[in-house]
């Protein structure tokens, strides 16, 4: 069964083939020349060369270059035939009949018989143009070769190259291969290829001829034609969709990858142009939106070219390529099918990120470039995927499991609780602190709500005391220092007066109760007297409160310990704040 081709290239088939040869062949007779025939022919004719030069006759000339074109067409073929060029020629010079030729070809009115002069000849002037890309075919007076008289002319040979193709797919009769003529096609294609094969030729290629390259054959790659409804047999029409699939695919992988993603880019600015005003799922419009799959498959297999470099997106491509991109999004914005231009950006940055681990490199480039980092449409598209240069700095949160959180969170409360006054408890508080900015106040405010009231009042006075102690400050003054001498005095002076106060009412006998009425005489009380007796004893629970208050107001000797070592403690500190300051 035939592939489909028309509506995206296969990923199977989006393999680069730079630094490969490509063979087609079209059976049209019984027997073909293997590869191997065909180049040890090339060698032998090429090593003979020299030793026929001197009784070459016109004869001769005639039939070495019939050999090519001879016999059935045989569709596209590695094109190895070395002697198709003349080694003493001037290569300005043939260049300029097979540009002659070529011209003289799409001037003709179509449809063209299969046999037509024009195309045979067009068709072994493209072959000498291949064979010298191919072969670099030096002169023997050490003359340009027609490779780099080639290169000096590139952008015309590409553009008539375009043409000839677009004349190849209907130029003959319908009823014979859809009108297509086969080897005008398959010369064409192979020798755009071999422009994409080699670097020194590539790398001469501009962005706009790029760019209608690829444009015109992807869409040549959606024609009907090329698809399982063909009328062309299926491997004719297998041959030559691999073929068109090749050639896009080596242009947008062999030039430059700063030129290919700007042409890859400005294909895809196109498209979303032509869509506007196209009636919604019209033809048209269903056509634009594959053409526009293909342009972002072809994309996707640039940018994994680039990443598999071992210098990616570096040097002063970087430049262009941040340019094209700023250009692509401000370009769209306005368009309602600007879809595709944004994800192709997107893809972008992300593998422009993830080559230099951080955004710094791409924001450099912008501000190099003029582009804003925070008001520019490319910085809201960097700015969504990397955090702000401003925040780079910031230290991200680590995401640790909720069981985790809060056992690290009970032994922090408990570290604090347990800490004893001074440098320990400053400690346990700025751990606590800690915590809290690295993991937020959520977790730590859940896990007290579990705390009785008076134990999270306790941890919450504590954190509230370490903000706002100017101990804990980066700087402290000279007034936020005499301010806490004042209090510590204060509270000294306090708790001295305390104890005196609670050791001399110690050393005084508790006061004697009086009595409200005296007591009964020993004679026999009347009614009056027993009265009188009741009301003047005090009910059991007035006489347990008065009990509680002579407690009270004697003092334990351990309560008076407790406060004699508070007032050391506090004169401690005192001292500790007096020799800091000096």
């Amino acid at each position: 069964s035939r592939a489909s081709f028309p509506d995206s290239i296969p990923t199977s088939s989006l393999q680069s083939q730079a630094g490969k040869s490509s063979e087609y062949s079209r059976s049209t007779s019984s027997s073909q020349e293997s590869g191997s025939a065909l180049g040890t022919a090339a060698s032998l004719r090429a090593r003979l060369l020299k030793i026929k030069e001197k009784n070459r006759t016109p004869e001769n000339d005639s039939a070495d270059a019939s050999v090519s074109v001879t016999g059935p067409p045989a569709g596209l073929k590695e094109f190895d035939d070395i002697t198709a060029i003349d080694a003493e020629g001037d290569p300005k010079e043939e260049f300029k009949r097979v540009m002659a030729h070529v011209k003289a070809l799409l001037r003709r009115p179509v449809p063209l018989e299969n046999d037509d002069d024009d195309i045979n000849t067009t068709t072994r002037s493209l072959k000498k143009v291949h064979t010298a890309l191919a072969h670099n075919v030096e002169r023997a007076n050490g003359g340009a070769s027609l490779k780099s008289v080639v290169v000096e002319n590139l952008s015309g040979l590409i553009s008539q190259l375009m043409s000839v193709i677009g004349f190849s797919l209907s130029c003959q009769e319908t009823s014979h291969n859809a009108g297509i003529s086969i080897p005008l096609l398959s010369v064409s294609l192979a020798t755009l290829m071999a422009l994409f094969r080699f670097p020194d030729v590539a790398s001469n290629v501009v962005v706009d001829d790029l760019t209608t390259l690829i444009r015109e054959t992807a869409t040549i790659l959606l024609d009907p034609r090329f698809s399982a409804s063909s009328d062309l047999d299926d491997a004719t029409c297998a041959q030559m969709a691999k073929a068109i699939n090749k050639t896009a695919v080596n242009a947008a992988t062999g030039a430059p990858r700063n030129t290919s993603i700007q042409a890859l880019l400005n294909v895809q600015l196109q498209l979303a142009a032509d869509a506007v005003g196209l009636e919604s799922q019209s033809t048209e419009e269903e056509f634009n939106g594959r053409l526009s799959r293909v342009i972002s498959r072809l994309f996707t297999r640039v940018l994994k070219a680039e990443e598999q470099m071992a210098s990616a997106y570096s040097g002063a491509q970087m430049k262009s390529i941040v340019g094209a991109m700023e250009e692509t999004l401000d370009g769209c914005k306005h368009m309602a099918s600007n879809a595709a231009c944004k994800d192709m950006v997107t893809s972008l940055v992300t593998s422009i990120l993830n080559a230099h681990k951080g955004a710094d490199p791409l924001r450099d480039t912008m501000a190099s470039l003029g582009i804003s980092r925070r008001d520019s449409e490319l910085a809201a598209v960097v700015n969504s995927l990397a955090p702000p240069a401003s925040t780079d700095q910031r230290t991200p949160r680590r995401s640790v499991s909720p069981s985790k959180l809060e056992r690290s969170i009970a032994d922090l409360v408990d570290a604090l609780a347990n800490s004893k006054e001074g440098p320990e408890r400053e400690a346990a508080i700025a751990a606590l602190r800690k915590h809290q900015e690295e993991h937020g106040k959520a977790h730590l405010q859940e896990y007290l709500q579990e705390m009785s009231p008076a134990f999270r009042s306790f941890i919450e006075e504590q954190l509230a005391m370490s903000a706002s102690s100017p101990s804990n400050s980066e700087s402290n003054s000279s007034s936020s220092m005499s301010e806490r001498l004042k209090k510590l005095r204060s509270r000294l002076q306090a708790t001295e007066l305390t104890i005196q106060t609670s050791t001399d009412e110690t050393d005084q006998p508790p006061p004697r109760p009086k009595n409200l009425v005296a007591p009964p005489s020993s004679s026999a009380p009347n009614s009056s007297t027993r009265s009188l007796s009741r009301l003047a004893q005090p009910s059991p629970s007035k006489a347990r409160m008065s009990m509680s208050r002579s407690r009270l107001a004697q003092p334990s000797p351990s309560r008076s310990s407790s406060r004699n070592t508070a007032a050391a403690n506090l004169r401690a500190r005192l001292e500790a704040v007096k020799s800091s300051k000096s």
